[in-house]
């Protein structure tokens, strides 16, 4: 996992339609108006003109689209996938594929590395050398705080499994007491 920022994105994407605008103070002459060829930020829509350029990159450099959400990226590989949100991006993968796409995104477009989150979409994110944990517990409990909901203590057991002479027997614990939303 590795989070980066596309740095001056919108000045990047070129509009597909004319624009003007009114000289900016100081650059004035009467009865005369500047063409903007690349968008600016402010610019109804300079959005529009980022994410059709930035959707034409990865696709030239062999992501596509999901038919779920067009911002999720995955790479023909199948082995990575770029979630991008307006001009943070976030690689999922497999380390070596998530550092080789990492360069080839940087030799085209001016990054700034935030590297490993510690929070992501509201999950906090531990990496223990090749397990990530992903925990919710902040976003519940303001799930809980903002819709006033009072959580109620429940007891789940886990049941035992069998496992084959290779594997050692694994055990339930006690029950324990878990929070749950009826």
């Amino acid at each position: 996992v590795r989070v980066f920022d596309l740095r001056n994105a919108y000045v990047t994407a070129k509009l597909n339609r004319p624009v003007y605008m009114t000289p900016p103070q100081g650059y004035e002459r009467e009865g005369k108006v500047l063409q903007l060829h690349k968008a600016l930020y402010g610019l109804p829509a300079s959005g529009r003109a980022f994410y059709k350029s930035f959707d034409r990159y990865m696709r030239s450099v062999d992501f596509k689209p999901s038919k779920v959400d067009p911002c999720l990226y995955v790479h023909k590989s199948r082995q990575l996938m770029l979630l991008s949100y307006v001009d943070d991006c976030v690689l999922l993968g497999a380390q070596g594929f998530v550092d080789a796409a990492f360069a080839r995104i940087s030799a085209d477009y001016s990054v700034r590395d935030l590297g490993f989150p510690a929070d992501l979409l509201g999950m906090q994110l531990e990496r223990s050398g090749k397990l990530l944990t992903v925990r919710c517990e902040r976003m519940i409990d303001n799930m809980i705080t903002r819709f006033n909901i009072a959580p109620k203590l429940v007891t789940t057991l886990m049941a035992s499994r069998e496992c084959d002479a290779a594997q050692a027997r694994l055990v339930a614990p006690p029950p324990r007491r878990c929070p749950a939303w009826l």
